[in-house]
């Protein structure tokens, strides 16, 4: 890291270094992380999912953030190893999968950055973490990292919580939707056959009746989505919202490559000028669309929000505005 952000860690770590041992590690993990962030941010730095969608290719000496669960191992022994038998360095390893674009993340680790004991009850076994780093080599599907920063990302108060994001939405919590709550996701009326026979266009024309959307067809670029409004409201709030909608021509589970190119489609999606951002199937939704659609709503310069709308939950909102035929 180079500029005004390199110049402060480093007043800030040559002050450190003159304190106690445990306050200066302290000090100094504070200042490390503080620069880290700040690099994130002044340099615009992606999460490594929005990265490896569509035709973009991930090249060596890219940095990038994920949070996800990671796989861990060896850290006990390399811990050992180091503090009792004085082995410069010693490595452990970990790994990221990441099925919905068929790679592996692979990384070493070094246990003199290990501070304490809780650290090896940390980085072991598989914990959701923060991880910031380079791209050093890309072998086939294998893409190995070099770590800059691994841990868990807390909001700095009294309390030092765990920051967890708030991004996904359920359906019902847009005002527009909120009548789906009437109608139970266990109602046995609820069959996803119903979707097969409601073609895509429709499902755009009730969705815009309910929102009072009359602009359906107003030009907004449409590859990036089926349907933009600002007519949308959260607890009141008026939202700018972007929607991509699935019909029945796929009907089923939907999964990264019913969304263009390994799912170039969402990234178009959040090219949009938009707050919010729906998409929408006639079916299930894979659990790797989903993470995908997380991934890019949690951009740490422009964190936003997204909701999916599953088949089941597609039929309570029509049939709660009375789009379907009564039983």
């Amino acid at each position: 890291m180079e500029g005004n952000i390199a110049a402060t860690l480093r007043k800030e770590l040559i002050r450190a270094s003159s304190l106690p041992e445990l306050i200066a590690r302290h000090d100094i993990n504070q200042a490390f992380n503080k620069s880290v962030v700040e690099y994130i941010r002044a340099n615009d730095v992606k999460p490594l999912e929005t990265l490896m969608v569509g035709n973009q290719k991930i090249n060596p000496n890219t940095f990038f953030w994920i949070e996800t669960t990671i796989t861990f191992n060896g850290a006990p022994d390399a811990w050992e190893q180091f503090n009792y038998h004085g082995k410069k360095p010693s490595y452990f390893k970990c790994a990221i999968k990441l099925p919905e674009v068929g790679y592996t993340i692979e990384a070493k680790l070094n246990a003199e950055h290990m501070y304490t004991t809780s650290a090896i009850d940390q980085l072991s076994k598989m914990k959701r973490k923060f991880l910031f780093g380079y791209v050093q080599e890309v072998n086939g599907k294998i893409i190995t990292v070099r770590v800059i920063l691994i841990g868990d990302r807390v909001l700095h108060n009294d309390a030092m919580v765990l920051y967890e994001t708030r991004s996904e939405l359920n359906a019902h919590e847009i005002d527009e939707f909120r009548d789906m709550k009437k109608i139970s996701y266990k109602n046995k009326s609820l069959d996803l056959e119903i979707n097969r026979g409601i073609p895509e266009r429709d499902v755009k024309k009730y969705l815009a009746e309910i929102i009072s959307e009359s602009d359906v067809d107003k030009d907004w670029g449409g590859e990036q989505s089926d349907l933009f409004t600002t007519h949308l409201h959260v607890d009141g709030e008026r939202l700018r919202a972007a929607f991509v909608l699935k019909g029945p021509s796929k009907f089923h589970k939907m999964q990264m490559n019913d969304l263009g190119k390994n799912g170039d489609q969402i990234a178009r999606l959040f090219d949009e000028p938009a707050d919010i951002f729906i998409l929408q199937h006639c079916h299930h939704i894979s659990s790797a669309v989903i993470k995908t659609m997380d991934a890019f709503a949690n951009q740490i310069n422009r964190p936003r929000k997204y909701c999916i709308i599953n088949g089941i939950d597609t039929l309570r909102i029509l049939r709660a505005y009375k789009k379907l035929p009564e039983l």
